[in-house]
């Protein structure tokens, strides 16, 4: 209501992540704009990878980066189309959890294995999670 709009009360079943959602609300237009300008740039950081893959052997840390980057862009752009909460809500469900937590878990280790450890066959392998999951 526009009391509580002003007053900045709480509705009385909403907790502190629901008040939280509701101020972070995004007009359409910038929702989609949002999701074009992370999927262009997922796009871009995807097709950049395929530059490095002759390199994959020598220096597989330049295509382990721009493939994640485009896998994290591709999907950050789908937080624009439903919000992030109901993503992750999404990604999570019952049926969908085990998958979602081995993707995360292979972008993560991509990166660590690329960025940090620099162990090529760390890196192959976290890719081939990536696309197996």
């Amino acid at each position: 209501s526009l009391r509580r709009s002003v007053t900045g009360e709480p509705k009385p079943d909403q907790n502190a992540w629901d008040e939280f959602n509701d101020q972070m609300t995004m007009s359409r237009k910038n929702r989609l704009l949002g999701f074009a300008g992370c999927l262009g740039l997922g796009l871009f950081f995807s097709m950049l990878s395929t530059f490095f893959v002759p390199l994959i052997v020598l220096k597989p840390q330049k295509f382990a980066v721009c493939f994640t980057v485009g896998n994290l862009m591709l999907l950050a752009s789908t937080f624009f189309l439903v919000g992030p909460t109901k993503q992750i809500k999404s990604m999570f469900q019952s049926k969908r959890w085990v998958a979602s937590s081995i993707y995360i878990g292979a972008l993560v280790g991509t990166l660590i294995s690329a960025l940090y450890l620099r162990i090529g066959l760390l890196v192959f392998i976290f890719i081939g999670i990536q696309f197996a999951a």
